[in-house]
């Protein structure tokens, strides 16, 4: 079982890092919305033509998956990059995921840092692009917390993100103590490598 309070920080600390790491200038717009879950997630459908990527943060205690549903949206490809590439046209999806990786790989990192607070021993993944029809049979994983946010970016495309909590024991984070490695690490400068 998950606290409540530790479920709404995980949401709160996923909602600020996609902010921070998803735009690609600070001057645009995004707008993160909770979407709300189908009763059964085996019968959400896929949006035709999409993508999804993967990342998963996990410790001792729980696993943290991040799925990004990308639909094949121009003005996605476009800004993230791919639009530009000699074989955007033949293999856009492809592209565009390649491209967006990097920048979910960015978000998926600065929550890893945020967890890293409060949790130790946590590990991440590389990226990795399945068969969007996956998406369908995240029950099976059976889930302690399944939340779906909308995401949309300068009023022109979506990007739809769930995050995917296995939990092995209870749940609990102590938000309200001072972490044990915030202090150390603004005095001596900690350098984290990839």
């Amino acid at each position: 079982m998950i606290a409540s309070q530790t479920q709404s920080f995980i949401e709160s600390m996923f909602v600020d890092a996609a902010k921070s790491t998803l735009v690609r200038d600070s001057t645009h717009e995004i707008a993160i919305q909770p979407a709300p879950a189908a009763p059964e997630t085996a019968s959400k459908k896929p949006v035709t033509g999409s993508s999804l990527l993967v990342i998963t943060i996990s410790s001792f205690e729980f696993r943290l998956l991040t799925l990004w549903n990308l639909p094949d949206s121009p003005a996605l490809r476009s800004y993230y990059g791919s639009a530009s590439s000699a074989t955007a046209s033949a293999t856009g999806l492809r592209n565009v995921t390649e491209y967006f990786a990097e920048t979910a790989n960015l978000c998926c990192g600065a929550l890893n840092r945020s967890l890293s607070r409060y949790v130790t021993h946590l590990g991440m993944s590389i990226p990795y692009r399945l068969n969007s029809r996956c998406e369908e049979y995240v029950d099976a994983l059976k889930p302690q917390s399944l939340v779906c946010f909308g995401i949309r970016i300068n009023d022109q495309f979506n990007v739809d993100a769930t995050l995917c909590l296995c939990a092995n024991r209870a749940l609990e984070f102590d938000t309200n103590a001072p972490s044990a490695d915030s202090e150390s690490d603004t005095e001596s400068g900690v350098l984290e490598l990839f």
